[in-house]
């Protein structure tokens, strides 16, 4: 037996080379980027922030300046303080290379909040790093108020209306569409040829979805479509009759 398409059950948790199959590269991008915002998961948020910063500059529509602002500084502030919170002794290399990396660039003049929020915080981290006693009492007194759940629900807000933005400019397409770009080039074609499933990924995933139910639907097509192939197969055609013998020498 494939050992991949034996690490789950049938109604288990899918493995990843299953859910490769099921959803597309991005549409698991999105998901994992949401969960990790959902469930406040600080240690993945240096990979979150990456993503937001390369789509937001490459495709500034996607968000005002304000919002990827909002919310490419918030990734980037949450992973300093959690970094001056649960280390002891804070790595202060580390968090310096963080601090010079935080500001967002600003075109214009006009953005005088982002600036000054941005440089406060850079402030308060040295003060914090350098003040063993205020870093403590910023922890128990400060952040819960001002990084508590308001700040995070507004980071999911934020993240939620990216990704939103992110599916309409990329949409996932149909049958029609992607036979269509395929059938532009023959090269693409046979590369498409040479990516069919693993049999034993695509067995998990089978399995899986036949445990959920899914089979019972009743089939979209009649059941004497395919008719013709077997009578065809089964067609017999009538054997020649021989040529008739030549007539006799006069």
């Amino acid at each position: 037996m494939d050992r991949r398409s034996s690490t789950t059950g049938a109604g288990g948790a899918l493995p990843m080379a299953s859910l490769r199959l099921l959803a597309s590269p991005l549409q698991l991008t999105y998901s994992y980027i949401w969960q990790v915002i959902r469930q406040r998961n600080v240690k993945h948020y240096g990979k979150v922030e990456e993503f937001v910063t390369m789509v937001t500059q490459t495709v500034p529509e996607l968000m005002t300046f304000k919002q990827s602002a909002q919310l490419i500084l918030g990734l980037r502030a949450r992973i300093i303080l959690d970094l001056l919170q649960y280390d002891n002794p804070p790595d202060a290399k580390a968090i310096q290379t963080l601090v010079n990396k935080l500001k967002v660039p600003i075109s214009s003049g006009k953005e005088t909040e982002v600036e000054k929020s941005q440089t406060n915080f850079m402030v308060l981290v040295q003060h914090l790093l350098k003040n063993p006693t205020e870093r403590k009492r910023f922890f128990q007194e400060v952040f819960p108020v001002q990084y508590g759940s308001k700040f995070d629900t507004a980071l999911q807000t934020l993240t939620a209306g990216l990704v939103c933005q992110m599916e309409k400019l990329l949409p996932v397409p149909n049958l029609s569409q992607l036979g269509a770009m395929i059938s532009m080039d023959s090269n693409v074609l046979n590369a498409c040829g040479g990516i069919i499933p693993d049999p034993g990924d695509l067995k998990t995933l089978l399995l899986h979805k036949q445990s959920k139910g899914v089979f019972s639907v009743k089939a979209t097509v009649s059941n004497s479509v395919g008719d013709c192939v077997l009578s065809s197969l089964a067609f017999m055609p009538k054997p020649v009759p021989p040529p008739p013998p030549p007539p006799p020498p006069p």
